[in-house]
C-alpha cells in the first residue's frame, strides 16, 4: 500500500509539473469576443485536451472532472497551450475492473459513470461534451435540477435536434454523431 501511496504522489507531482502552473483564465473566459469557437481553432483546443487525457491514461491515471473550467491557458497569448487542472477527483486505472462511484461535474459527466461502470473513456466523453460547448457556445444538456441533466446525458437528446447543424459542418456532425451515439 506504501508502493501504491508513493507512486500516485510521484505521478501527481509529474502531473503537475507538467501541467502547471496556469495563467487563470479557462478555455470558456468570458473575456472572449465571440461564445463560439471556430473548428479550426476548436480543434487546436481539442486535440490539447486530448493529449492530456492520453497522457494521464498512459500513466494509468483517469481525470474523472474534466470541464473547461479545469483547462486553463499557460499565458495570455493568442497561441497560448493549455494545462490541465483538478485532479482531485482523479483515480488509478485498474486492468479489468471498472468505477463505481459516480464523480464529475453533472453537465461533463458520461452515461457510464451514472450506469456507475466507467473507465478512461468518461474524460474523452467530456472531452467531446467541450467540444460541443466550444462549436455551438453552449451545453448539450440542460435541465433545472442535476437529476434532470443525468436524464439528459442518458437519451442521447442532443444529438437529434435540427440545432446542432447551425453548430457544426456536416462532417464535424458525422464524426460527432458517430462517436456519441456509439459510446453507450
Amino acid at each position: 500500500m506504501l508502493c501504491l501511496s508513493l507512486l500516485y504522489k510521484s505521478l501527481c507531482s509529474e502531473v503537475r509539473r507538467r501541467y502547471l502552473p496556469c495563467w487563470d483564465s479557462d478555455i470558456l473566459c468570458p473575456s472572449r469576443k465571440d461564445s463560439r469557437y471556430s473548428e479550426k481553432d476548436a480543434a487546436v483546443i481539442v486535440r490539447q485536451m486530448l493529449k492530456v487525457a492520453a497522457e494521464c491514461h498512459l500513466h494509468g491515471l483517469v481525470h474523472r472532472d474534466m470541464k473547461p473550467e479545469n483547462f486553463l491557458f499557460k499565458s495570455t497569448k493568442e497561441d497560448s497551450p493549455l494545462k490541465a487542472t483538478d485532479f482531485g477527483l482523479s483515480d488509478f486505472i485498474r486492468p479489468g475492473k471498472q468505477f463505481r462511484d459516480i464523480v464529475g461535474s453533472a453537465y461533463y459527466v458520461a452515461p457510464e459513470v451514472l450506469k456507475r461502470k466507467s473507465g478512461p473513456e468518461s474524460d474523452v466523453w467530456s472531452i467531446d461534451v467541450i467540444t460541443y460547448i466550444l462549436l455551438c457556445g453552449r451545453r448539450p444538456f440542460w435541465d433545472k435540477t442535476e437529476d434532470g441533466i443525468f436524464k439528459e446525458v442518458i437519451s442521447l437528446n442532443y444529438l437529434y435536434s435540427v440545432t446542432i447543424f447551425t453548430c457544426f459542418s456536416f462532417s464535424m456532425y458525422i464524426i460527432f454523431f458517430i462517436y456519441m451515439s456509439h459510446i453507450n
